[in-house]
């Protein structure tokens, strides 16, 4: 699968498994877009790239669940798409990227736990959250930025979020609203 431009593609599936993996595919290791995507499980995955290229894993549907996965050299670590939901991702590293994370009109609640986005331009970007939603040492637990330009970027809308509690240390921000915000609040960052 090494010189397929795709290394695995999921489409409007139910209840998949992807385990055990190395996929270093020039445009995506794992694409999973479809909306309608249920309960995929993805773990124990390896969709780095020789060079800064394409995107480890682009995801999209309900009952997403990621673990230890590993997605360094790419343009995008992880994309995960308009509308997703229900999304927990325990064990996810994304250094040496352009982006590490991007999450666009992501329905919470999200959990992220030992994420890593060490050397990179942005390190977690939000655009057209919704909320109520917290982003805290609770939904946002053991992650390491360092190194990375911009640690945690807002764009588009960003409605009824808080985010607070935790060390941002961005090269140049670490936090930037780039984005038309109502009842936005932050409190007690260190960035």
């Amino acid at each position: 699968m090494a010189d397929n431009p795709t290394g695995v593609r999921i489409a409007g599936s139910r209840f998949i498994t992807v385990n055990g993996l190395t996929l270093s595919s020039a445009s995506y290791g794992v694409l999973a877009d479809s909306s309608t995507n249920q309960s995929l499980t993805l773990s124990n995955l390896n969709l780095s790239s020789t060079r800064p290229s394409g995107v480890g894993l682009r995801m999209n549907g309900a009952g997403l669940t990621v673990s230890q996965v590993i997605a360094n050299h790419r343009n995008s670590g992880i994309e995960v798409d308009n509308g997703a939901s229900n999304v927990s991702i325990a064990g996810f590293t994304a250094n040496n990227t352009t982006l590490g994370m991007a999450w666009s009109a992501v329905v919470p609640p999200v959990v992220l736990t030992g994420i890593t986005a060490k050397d990179s331009g942005t390190a977690l970007r939000f655009a057209n959250v919704a909320g109520p939603w917290t982003l805290s040492p609770t939904t946002l637990v053991t992650h390491d930025f360092s190194g990375s330009y911009e640690s945690l970027v807002f764009e588009g809308t960003a409605n009824g979020v808080t985010v607070e509690g935790f060390r941002l240390p961005g090269l140049t921000r670490g936090l930037l609203l780039n984005t038309s915000t109502s009842n936005f609040v932050v409190g007690d960052l260190d960035a």
